[in-house]
C-alpha cells in the first residue's frame, strides 16, 4: 500500500474524530481525548494543508519509453468497426466491455517504434478509489537514425485516460496534427519534444446517451519534453503495454497493489 494511501485512510479516520472532538468540546465533555485534539490541530496546520494540496497536482507516475519492432497488438485502423459493433449491442439493450481504452495501448512485434507516455494519478487526498491513468501510444515509421522528426500525418496515435478502477468511463482520441522530435540516443534514452492535437471523445456520452452521441468536444492537446527510455518489447509490463495483459492490471503501474 502507497504511503499517499495510507495518508488518506488516515485522514478520513481523523476527519471523523475531529467531528467527534468538535461535538464533545460544544457539549462540554470533560472525556475529550487530548490526542485526539492534538491531531486536529496538526491537521489544520497550514504547512500541511500546502503538503497535501501538493500532492494532489502531482502524477504519482509517468512512464515514458521507446520499442523498436513494434506495432499495436490490435490494429488501430479496426477501432470504428469495432465501435460500431458496440453502439449496435448496446442499442439492444446489451452492456458489452469498453476496453479499447486500455487494450487499444497493447503493443506486439512489428515494423515500426512504438512511443509511449503511461501516466497514473493517485487522486485527492482524503478520496479513497479515486486513481486514473492516461495513455498515449503513437506508432512511428521504424527509426533507423537519430535525431530525427516526425510529423502526424506520419504517425498513428491513440490517447485515452479514465478511472483506474473503472476504465471504460473515461475519453479517448485519434491523433489529428503535429509533431514529434528525437533527440540522438544516449545511455540508453532519448530526449523527445512532442506537440500534438488529438480529438476527443466522451466514451459515457458516446455509448449511453444517444441525444450527446457526435458532439463534438474541444481538441486534446498533449505537449512538453520528456525523456524516454529505450526498452525491449519483451521487457514491457502489463501497465506498459504487453500484448497479453490480465483483466485490471493495465490501469494500475506494476507496483501498485489494487487491493490495498
Amino acid at each position: 500500500m502507497s504511503n499517499l494511501r495510507i495518508y488518506r485512510m488516515l485522514l478520513i479516520v481523523c476527519a471523523g474524530s475531529a467531528m467527534l472532538v468538535h461535538y464533545a468540546l460544544a457539549m462540554g465533555s470533560a472525556d475529550v481525548d487530548h490526542g485526539e485534539a492534538e491531531l486536529l490541530q496538526q491537521l489544520q496546520d497550514p504547512s500541511v494543508s500546502e503538503l497535501l494540496a501538493q500532492k494532489d497536482q502531482e502524477p504519482s507516475v509517468r512512464d515514458v519509453f521507446l520499442v523498436n519492432n513494434a506495432s499495436f497488438a490490435v490494429p488501430l485502423s479496426t477501432l470504428d468497426i469495432r465501435i460500431q459493433n458496440l453502439l449496435k449491442q448496446i442499442s439492444e439493450e446489451q452492456f458489452p466491455s469498453i476496453d479499447f481504452l486500455v487494450s487499444q495501448h497493447r503493443d506486439k512485434q512489428g515494423k515500426g517504434t512504438i512511443l509511449a507516455i503511461r501516466e497514473f494519478s493517485e487522486g485527492s487526498t482524503g478520496v479513497l478509489d479515486d486513481e486514473s491513468f492516461q495513455k498515449v501510444t503513437l506508432l512511428l515509421p521504424q527509426i533507423r537514425d537519430l535525431p530525427t522528426a516526425i510529423r502526424a500525418q506520419d504517425i498513428l496515435g491513440f490517447i485515452s485516460s479514465g478511472s483506474s478502477s473503472a476504465p471504460e468511463h473515461g475519453r479517448y482520441g485519434m491523433l489529428q496534427s503535429g509533431l514529434v522530435e528525437i533527440g540522438a540516443a544516449k545511455e540508453e534514452q532519448v530526449e523527445i519534444n512532442i506537440d500534438l492535437v488529438f480529438s476527443q471523445i466522451n466514451t459515457w456520452d458516446h455509448f449511453f446517451f444517444e441525444e450527446r452521441q457526435g458532439v463534438a468536444l474541444p481538441d486534446w492537446t498533449i505537449s512538453g519534453h520528456f525523456i524516454a527510455k529505450i526498452k525491449d518489447l519483451s521487457a514491457l509490463t502489463s501497465w506498459q503495454g504487453a500484448s497479453e495483459s490480465p483483466h485490471g492490471a493495465e490501469t494500475y503501474p506494476s507496483n501498485w497493489n489494487v487491493e490495498d
